[in-house]
């Protein structure tokens, strides 16, 4: 979110409680209060079409799983990651509780493992804890087969490589194709000395870019393990647009901590740039998007397991968005404190 955007819409908003001393703070609380029911009610309206979503303490005690975590565990004693534990220990707790969370329906173990072990390795990549020198390098030497230049980029690649294994070849291969688009995007962007400005006419670069930021590729096609799912054209056509939705899901629901937050990187403040509009207007532009979406992989998919896994992960990444502390989303939906 650019500075200005951000101070304009959030001075007010990240301490919404705090009592008015004037006329004109009267003014910006009220006016952060509208912002903030306005937010409530989009993501309400997401919410309701996955119901399951909202975090119930019974149902969501039984996806603490032990064989799972044993297995993180296992691997993570044997790992050497170049670095002190405490420093991963918080990436390797989020990445178990995305993997138990939202590939619920996942009942294999290793499976779920592997997932956590993977993802893991990104969240570590996004904390700037490698070495810009060492991930320059990783997509050549990915690509010849060279090991890296940090031992947790290592890592990295033995979790496509054991990934492989798990899923279908048409997903396996868009693993290693996410893993070398990502970590390109994410070094060009760290090497930026300041932001670039956005033209009007960027939005196929901005939409790019966000594809690119994350993996929603690889989060994807891990709905569909190959012992399940051998052959891949039971959900290929509902790939591009579960990939897309995937991205959507996290900006809608990270958005409003990014606003109390001030954060200026984000789709939606690009696109608002882009398009000389309102942030709020862009989410509900986005929510609309991913509603049409939700709606289509639902007439392709049709019924079966298929269907039955895409339904659960949604809810199941959903869920996450909203137990997660660091999205602040119980300060706008108090209906889903535990």
């Amino acid at each position: 979110m650019s500075p200005a955007i951000a101070q304009s819409q959030t001075q007010n908003v990240a301490n919404p409680t705090t009592r008015a001393e004037s006329t004109s703070d009267v003014g910006h609380d009220s006016h952060a209060n509208a912002v903030n029911a306005q937010i409530a009610r989009m993501l309400r309206g997401i919410l309701g079409k996955f119901p399951e979503a909202i975090p119930n303490p019974k149902s969501d005690a039984q996806r603490v799983d032990p064989a799972v975590l044993k297995l993180v565990q296992e691997r993570l004693q044997k790992w050497d990651l170049g670095m002190a534990s405490h420093l991963y220990e918080k990436a390797f707790n989020t990445a178990y509780t995305i993997s138990v969370t939202a590939y619920n329906h996942i009942r294999s173990p290793e499976v779920q493992a592997e997932i956590a072990l993977h993802t893991a390795m990104w969240i570590i990549l996004d904390d700037a804890l490698i070495p810009p020198s060492a991930v320059e390098e990783f997509v050549p030497r990915f690509c010849s087969g060279t090991a890296q230049l940090h031992p947790t980029l290592d890592r990295m690649v033995e979790t496509c490589h054991n990934l492989k294994d798990l899923y279908a070849t048409f997903a396996a291969n868009i693993i290693f194709q996410t893993t070398v688009g990502s970590i390109n995007c994410e070094h060009f962007q760290s090497e930026l000395k300041e932001d670039i400005a956005i033209r009007h006419d960027s939005v196929p670069y901005i939409k790019y870019m966000r594809s690119q930021d994350g993996i929603s590729g690889t989060y994807a096609v891990f709905v569909w393990p190959k012992a399940s799912f051998p052959d891949a054209t039971e959900y290929v056509q509902a790939f591009p647009d579960t990939m897309e939705m995937i991205e959507a899901i996290n900006d809608i629901f990270s958005y409003y901590k990014e606003m109390v937050e001030g954060e200026s990187r984000t789709l939606l403040v690009k696109l608002a740039i882009a398009h000389q509009s309102s942030e709020l207007e862009e989410l509900e532009v986005l929510i609309e998007r991913t509603e049409a979406l939700i709606a289509r992989v639902r007439g392709i998919l049709g019924e079966g397991k298929a269907r039955e896994a895409w339904e659960s992960f949604v809810a199941g990444y959903i869920r996450y968005h909203l137990q997660a502390r660091r999205y602040r989303l119980v300060e706008l939906l108090p209906e889903i404190q535990a």
